[in-house]
């Protein structure tokens, strides 16, 4: 629905359900959700940091033998300039120009993360 102020009107039809991820709108790069699971990003994501010096946001993920993708809020002042997943290497994914998505395989194993922007 992108980034609004007020409240806002969201149509459920019968026998279904939408999931909204309400947050406040960072000054720096934040991770906004993840289509892992229902909290968004709550269960599997730990560790996340910002480097305000390195310009760098990371974290750990972990599910169980899942895929699925990180999704993290790119504010106006800054630009993805490389990501890595477990130290390798990928070109950045943007969903919008303010939301990247990072993709992640896993298999039980925490998996590391890191954005420089």
């Amino acid at each position: 629905l992108g980034t609004m102020t007020g409240g806002v009107t969201v149509s459920v039809p019968a026998m279904a359900g939408r999931l909204l991820c309400i947050r406040p709108v960072p000054e720096h790069p934040w991770p906004l959700s993840t289509d892992l699971h229902v909290t968004q990003g709550g269960m599997e994501l730990t560790g996340v940091s910002w480097d305000a010096q390195a310009r760098a946001l990371s974290g750990v993920a972990q599910r169980p033998g899942e895929s699925g993708h990180v999704v993290i809020y790119v504010p106006d002042d800054f630009a993805a300039s490389a990501v890595s997943v477990q130290g390798e290497a990928l070109g950045p994914e943007m969903a919008d120009e303010r939301v990247l998505r990072i993709p992640m395989a896993f298999d039980g194993r925490p998996v590391p993360w890191r954005v420089e922007f």
